[in-house]
């Protein structure tokens, strides 16, 4: 497994300098939004092949790998206008997946916290988004990989097994898992049935962990949600260790939400999985 971290973590830099950065923290892998991430770039739309490349000789140049070319948008926001703009923003950085080194595309389902009525109501542009975005992919050649939320569109195993169904075609349809984007506050004390049957659900699909921590404040709601160290909240990782043993796959376990002071003993901490 390579442990990595979200890249802007630590900050806007040149490419190199960036890879440098985290090679030097003890990373090997890193999820990279490249505007949030690199200097001198400030949207999707005007990147130019000679800043791509910069991008992946840099990380290269330092033995990180690009697990995840971050490009986050809201795929099921009502405006038709908008939501065309967001999957256009994700098949262009599709286009240019391989040229600039990354190993896939990824993005969540929208940027709201919705409840369910909204969520149920946004399912269908959600798909429809979706089954967009992977013909981009396999046109591309290329992988694009949703990331699951329970208080999005994509929220639930029904949810994602449904976009399985209606997106047929598992070589470009993978996705990333973050365990704490799906674990709601009543599931806390049931995580080792769950992973297992999240990890039936999509685990040959995966194509990279999100690692945090936290814990819910006394109303048990994402509203009083606080990042912790790894280790120290209320994330079970036993299942998913397990699991990940069982693979003979590469994957990249990576950390979001990095906490500096504990970074060294967050990386310990995911290399124990």
């Amino acid at each position: 497994m390579k442990i990595g971290c979200r890249a802007h973590d630590y900050g806007r830099h040149p490419a190199e300098e960036l890879a440098d950065i985290l090679h030097r923290a003890g990373y090997q892998a890193a999820q990279v939004a490249v505007p949030k991430a690199i200097e001198g770039i400030e949207d999707y739309q005007h990147i130019t092949p000679e800043q791509l490349e910069a991008i992946r000789d840099g990380f290269a140049a330092h033995g990180v790998e690009i697990s995840v070319l971050g490009c986050y948008q809201d795929l099921s926001d009502p405006d038709a206008e908008k939501r065309a703009a967001a999957v256009q923003n994700v098949c262009r950085v599709l286009s240019w997946q391989h040229f600039a080194g990354g190993h896939c595309v990824g993005s969540e389902t929208s940027y709201l916290h919705l409840d369910a009525e909204g969520r149920a109501a946004r399912r269908d542009w959600m798909e429809d988004s979706v089954l967009r975005i992977v013909e981009a992919a396999a046109r591309a050649d290329a992988v694009f990989a949703v990331e699951p939320v329970y208080w999005h569109p994509l929220d639930s195993m029904e949810a994602v097994q449904h976009l399985m169904d209606r997106v047929a075609d598992p070589q470009h349809l993978h996705f990333i898992f973050d365990p704490a984007n799906v674990l709601e506050s009543r599931n806390i004390p049931r995580q080792e049935a769950l992973w297992k049957d999240w990890l039936e659900l999509i685990g040959s699909r995966v194509e990279a962990f999100h690692i945090k921590d936290f814990v819910y404040g006394a109303t048990g709601e994402y509203d009083t949600y606080q990042p912790l160290p790894l280790g120290t909240g209320c994330l079970r990782y036993a299942e998913i260790s397990r699991w990940l043993h069982s693979q003979d796959r590469d994957l990249p376990l990576l950390r979001e939400e990095v906490i500096h002071s504990s970074a060294a003993a967050d990386i310990a901490f995911m290399a124990a999985l």
